[in-house]
């Protein structure tokens, strides 16, 4: 009997261990750019064990994986890649493919674009520093095409005069849809563009929450474009791309959603927000002493009272007389 349940034992045991096993094998320990490069030719997973330099990167279509970073670096320093003749990338992505990125850095100063992405792609919790990228209008993240995904606490960073990232309807490309959320930090300008008018496009910029340290800008007309920035703080006015979401600011950052109730809630005595967007908009939390001016189109209620359009309210503030 003991002997009959140790054998069990045993065979519980594998079996638990199995599917870990099974995992362990399908993710490939990388130290060098050569076993980097070779697992993902492979179409394996990655992950690496120490700082990886060396040339840029092209990841082929039909390719489903995950480059988790480790917590370390992967610097360009050598030939950059891309299609022939705009072999300027330090990655490229190609259409047909599902990457994920996470938890480390990719940086460059040989590329002009740091990421060229036509795939769907996740970024999570990784920074894309672009700071030392050449040529005076550098992309630290170029999207032409595929769903992507910033989340986590991913910090994309442009040099000074390009961009940290774009939405780009390009050529014949159905186009990318770019969302951003959890604490994820912008650093530089979004640019919105297009090769032109498609039936069946995909051209849309989704905000659920971020920093976003830099202007959103239109290069030309960009058709099909859509935007629901719904959540965020910007440093620039985007109630153009807000929809009828809540848009509050204090002169200086722009506060979107969650981010504007908490703006406001937050607000100290002596301070005014200005409510620049919103359809409906009922504010009910605003401290004593903060100035509320409605700059919409339509009155607002503040507190349980209406403030017309162009109209200001100052909250009470609440005296308390010892008894």
């Amino acid at each position: 009997m003991k002997k009959f349940l140790a054998m069990a034992l045993a065979l519980l045991m594998v079996a638990v261990l199995l599917p870990v096993t099974a995992m362990a094998e399908n993710v490939t320990q990388v130290g060098t750019y050569s076993d980097f490069k070779a697992a993902v030719d492979a179409g394996k997973s990655v992950k690496f064990t120490a700082d990886i330099s060396g040339d840029g990167l092209a990841v082929t279509t039909g390719k489903n994986l995950v480059i988790d970073l480790g917590g370390f670096t992967y610097t360009i320093d050598g030939n950059t890649v891309g299609s022939s003749g705009t072999e300027t990338n330090g990655m490229q992505l190609l259409q047909g493919s599902t990457i994920t990125i996470k938890n480390g850095k990719i940086t460059s100063t040989k590329a002009k674009i740091l990421i060229q992405n036509y795939c769907n792609l996740t970024l999570d919790g990784v920074i894309l520093d672009g700071s030392s990228l050449r040529g005076n209008r550098p992309y630290t993240l170029s999207n032409n095409n595929g769903d992507i995904v910033i989340t986590g606490n991913t910090n994309i960073i442009a040099k000074t005069g390009g961009v940290a990232f774009d939405v780009c309807r390009y050529a014949s490309y159905i186009g990318p849809q770019v969302t951003v959320k959890g604490n994820s930090v912008i650093n530089g300008k979004v640019e919105i563009s297009s090769s032109g008018e498609m039936e069946g496009a995909q051209h849309k910029l989704i905000v659920e929450e971020g920093t976003f340290n830099g202007d959103i800008v239109k290069d030309g007309s960009s058709p099909n474009f859509e935007s629901n920035i719904s959540g965020g703080t910007f440093a620039s006015n985007v109630k153009g791309y807000a929809g009828n979401n809540l848009v509050v600011t204090n002169g200086t950052n722009y506060y979107v959603g969650a981010a504007a109730n908490s703006a406001v809630a937050n607000a100290t005595s002596g301070t005014t927000l200005a409510v620049v967007n919103g359809t409906g908009v009922v504010l009910t939390n605003v401290p004593g002493g903060v100035t509320i001016d409605n700059k919409t189109n339509a009155p607002i209620m503040v507190n349980g009272k209406q403030v017309s359009n162009d109209g200001s309210y100052t909250a009470p503030i609440t005296i308390i007389v010892p008894s």
